[in-house]
């Protein structure tokens, strides 16, 4: 991974990931919450079909390769055919009875990945080693432009030199046999064991249906875009590019057989999304946002599913730069590396009464950049940086930064604080 500029991050909201069924989005300190599960105990309907509409002004790309493209939408909308090799808890930690397992060896910087003989694509044919493999050679190979090559995925041995056409095989991916991939890392740290760390890939890709697609044309094959295969619970039976899926149950598929008969997953309007569920067009809502669910929290036809997400917006600074190497340097001479301009501005910001205002409820303020929805890894003791506009101008006070005639702070050093140096950041994470 490269390395990041140094970021002061200081005021954080963080958002509940909502569901509406028949569901909601993005918690305030006073926020409403949601159970995460809804039970049905009417008797199942035969031969039913879901509709699922995700609320979005922009089409889905759908490119069915999260490592050719980021698109979000794209990822929501394959949900039915989707499946994960491994499990995780809670806590994010890999365990075993998933589609496949992963055992590490720190001692020799290994991971031994496991695939079950239940999984299998859509097409019949069994997921295999190589097509564990082949996921890394599409993000690893110059030729597929994936965004997500990174020194991350250069910690596998020989990565690299694969990446830079030095080699036509990825050393470091053993495959023991048709079900066994060894891979060989540079390092191993005890992040490796947890999802999300970078450093196993929790997919898959049919090799055998793929192999003969240039890694240059792979992005717009119809193999990936209009004809994907899966190896999760339903299969694709139609495609409008952009607009909706049409999904029927895989047959091949090695978990309990599927339910329902048909699932249309479709894009909708943000405009429509309130419209289109209080009239029963969808079953489920995806994506909604606190605006929406401020209009059809009253329906009482409607249930709102959420959970508390792991993605945050923070107030970041820029003090210093990257070095020929890549490497973060600070710059002292910047007034905003003194921390107590940096808390100062955190404080005189009063996030809990924007949050209250814009989030509808369903908005939290965060108190740190781990959410609680990492269970014990968050600490609930921290105290976030509450509007306190009193303590702020104490801050930059004792800090030496005076206020002038003008009515305006200058620096300890008696110079003015212009735009070029304070340059708040606002990004999501």
């Amino acid at each position: 991974m490269k390395n990041k500029k140094f970021l002061q991050r200081l005021a954080v909201v963080t958002a509940v990931s909502l569901m509406t069924v028949s569901s909601v989005q993005p918690l305030t300190a006073k926020a409403v919450s949601f159970p995460d599960e809804y039970v049905n105990h009417k008797k199942a309907l035969k031969n039913a079909t879901l509709r699922v509409g995700y609320a979005s002004d922009e089409p889905f790309k759908g490119i069915f390769i999260d490592e050719l493209d980021s698109d979000g939408k794209t990822s929501v909308m394959a949900a039915p055919g989707s499946a994960s090799l491994f499990g995780y808890d809670n806590d994010g930690k890999y365990v075993a009875g998933g589609f496949g397992n992963v055992k590490f060896d720190r001692k020799n910087n290994t991971a031994l990945i496991s695939i079950t003989k239940k999984a299998r694509w859509s097409d019949g044919e069994p997921v295999t080693s190589r097509d564990a493999a082949y996921a890394y050679e599409i993000q690893a190979n110059k030729d597929s432009n994936s965004p997500y090559y990174n020194e991350m995925l250069e910690n596998i041995e020989g990565v690299k030199e694969y990446h830079e056409g030095k080699a036509d095989k990825i050393t470091g991916l053993e495959e023991k046999d048709s079900k066994h991939l060894l891979i060989h890392f540079k390092e191993l740290t005890p992040a490796a064991e947890y999802a999300g760390s970078g450093y196993v890939a929790n997919v898959a890709y049919p090799y055998h249906y793929l192999k003969d697609v240039p890694f240059d044309k792979l992005v717009s094959s119809d193999k990936v875009r209009k004809h994907p295969l899966f190896f999760g619970p339903y299969a694709i039976k139609k495609i409008v590019q952009g607009e909706s899926i049409e999904w029927v149950p895989n047959k091949y598929y090695g978990g309990p057989k599927p339910k329902l008969a048909k699932i249309i997953t479709e894009i909708v309007p943000l405009s429509q999304a309130a419209t289109a569920m209080k009239s029963g067009k969808y079953d489920v809502l995806l994506n909604t946002s606190s605006a929406t669910y401020n209009k059809i929290k009253d329906d009482k036809k409607l249930v709102t599913l959420g959970s508390l997400g792991t993605g945050i917006t923070y107030l970041g600074f820029k003090v210093g730069h990257a070095d020929k190497d890549g490497k973060s340097v600070m710059d002292k001479s910047l007034p905003i590396s003194n921390r107590a301009l940096r808390q100062a501005m955190a404080y005189a910001m009063n996030v809990e009464a924007v949050t209250k205002k814009f989030g509808h409820g369903v908005t939290k303020h965060a108190n740190t950049l781990i959410s609680p929805n990492y269970g014990t890894y968050h600490d609930k003791s921290v105290k976030a940086y509450n509007f306190n506009l009193k303590k702020a101008n104490e801050l930059l006070g004792k800090a030496g930064f005076k206020r002038g005639k003008d009515g305006y702070r200058t620096q300890p050093n008696g110079k003015k604080i212009g735009v070029d140096h304070v340059r708040p950041k606002g990004k999501r994470e």
